[in-house]
């Protein structure tokens, strides 16, 4: 991959990220990290997660090629919470991207389907 995700504290560094788009082509191809996957009690599941963006998105002043996610999601409740994540931006930098999000899972998000099957 094009970007050197290993210098980012918290994910793995011998990360396998493993290809779990659906779509083809894709707006968003999404990766898994196998490793990172961590199963807690009540169907909670975290992993981390990277999102390419076909066209990259704006993020302030600058524009998102790639995004690493660490998720954790709630199975049976299809919540998700974003527990921090990491911005890659087509001119070579990156940097935390600090908003807390969270929410209900959409019906295509192809890291839930992967991790709460």
């Amino acid at each position: 991959m094009a970007s050197d995700m290993t210098t980012i504290p918290g994910i793995p560094a011998d990360a396998e990220w493993t290809a779990i788009s659906e779509d083809s082509p894709a707006e968003i191809e999404v990766f898994i990290a196998l490793r990172s996957i961590e199963r807690i009690p009540d169907k909670v599941v975290r992993a981390w997660i990277r999102y390419r963006y076909a066209t990259p998105r704006s993020f302030g002043s600058k524009s998102v090629k790639e995004l690493a996610a660490y998720n954790e999601y709630s199975c049976g409740e299809r919540k998700y919470k974003i527990l921090r994540s990491e911005a890659f931006f087509t001119e070579g930098t990156h940097e935390p991207d600090l908003s807390e999000r969270q929410g209900y899972v959409l019906p295509g998000d192809a890291a839930y389907k992967y991790l709460c099957k």
